[in-house]
């Protein structure tokens, strides 16, 4: 069942890249759907495992509400993490952290794309002196996010970066070995 489940994982996450790439969305027909298949495979597998991953898709579909109230988000996206969190459950096995990996990278892929985005067109500086600014003002007193931080110039597409993190959290599991513990290993030989 977990093989169905990781293959029906891969499949969202690869086609929530292609439209965020394509089309900047992520439908609802995709993340609706995946979500409640999500639910439905783990409930094959029992109750326990059913809450492992209703608790992935809250934690994900928490965590990307507080990212989209601030602003940096899009509501596409918030729904996709919480059917990845469905799909995906929150720990496997031993690995009690699979999900909060899986975020994680998804993240530091995001931050990479857009540094890398912004150092292509020219603006990093300018992107780091407004962020910069920008919380320096939201700590005066009565001051919004929204009136401090300047709109983004530099589009993210989180999809994309959520299904790298997919496949490499992924790889990760049928390995065996954490991306990290095989980097170590090469400096050890």
């Amino acid at each position: 069942m977990q093989y169905l489940s990781d293959i029906v994982l891969l499949a969202v996450a690869a086609t929530a890249a292609v439209t965020d790439l394509q089309k900047g969305r992520v439908y609802n027909c995709l993340v609706y759907p995946a979500f409640v298949v999500g639910l439905l495979l783990a409930l094959g597998g029992g109750l326990e495992m059913l809450r492992n991953h209703a608790l992935a898709a809250a934690v994900g579909f928490g965590l990307m509400l507080v990212a989209y109230m601030l602003g940096g988000m899009g509501g596409g996206d918030v729904k996709l993490v919480a059917a990845i969190g469905a799909l995906a459950g929150f720990s496997r096995g031993a690995d009690s952290m699979f999900f909060p990996r899986l975020l994680f990278y998804a993240f530091g892929v995001a931050v990479a794309i857009g540094i890398v985005a912004a150092i292509w067109r020219g603006v990093l500086g300018a992107a780091v002196a407004r962020t910069w600014l920008g919380l320096r003002i939201y700590a005066i007193r009565g001051t919004t996010l929204d009136d401090a931080m300047p709109k983004a110039t530099i589009r993210v597409p989180f999809a994309f970066a959520i299904a790298v993190a997919t496949a490499w959290a992924l790889a990760e599991v049928y390995a065996q070995q954490t991306l990290g513990s095989f980097v170590a290993d090469l400096f050890r030989s």
